[in-house]
């Protein structure tokens, strides 16, 4: 992961453009990876935390109407979630994750990842699910942590 993160990174300062990133499902791993870089604070403007519905809300301005039918595990709410923090942290592009990390419900456990280009306005996204049984949630969040960088990567290339 350390590559892929070196890699975002280093394109965002030679196209001179910035990041922001919103995490749920990955609490911060994303972000993390970026800042162990050396010179990532000259192209990541910032991350967010926002793991519960109301905070979605309140920092993100994703509509709780929204989020509590899915508990903010769909792609729609990884797409406001990518687009919302771009706007937020004025940066060219936003990068998000939400998902599921340990079976709960009646649901696999998944991941929505989604890559905003603000002056394109466009989106890359994903969505991964995870069938293998006994799957343990700090494997998922380094999955969801790693496809996304590669998104990410792909998005600015």
């Amino acid at each position: 992961m350390e590559q892929i993160s070196k890699n975002v990174v280093n394109k965002l300062k030679e196209m001179k453009e910035t990041l922001a990133i919103a995490e749920s499902l990955t609490g911060g791993m994303v972000a993390g990876k970026i800042v162990d870089v050396s010179g990532a604070s000259s192209v990541f403007k910032g991350g967010v935390v926002a793991y519960m519905l109301e905070i979605k809300e309140k920092v993100l301005s994703i509509p709780l109407t929204h989020t509590i039918k899915t508990d903010g595990v769909d792609l729609e709410t990884a797409k406001m979630m990518a687009k919302n923090v771009s706007e937020l942290m004025d940066s060219d592009y936003g990068l998000s994750t939400t998902g599921i990390a340990e079976h709960w419900d009646s649901r696999h456990e998944q991941a929505f990842i989604a890559f905003y280009d603000r002056k394109k306005d466009l989106f890359l996204h994903q969505h991964i699910i995870f069938d293998e049984k006994n799957i343990k949630r700090e494997d998922v969040r380094e999955i969801v942590s790693l496809k996304s960088l590669e998104l990410c990567f792909k998005g600015i290339s």
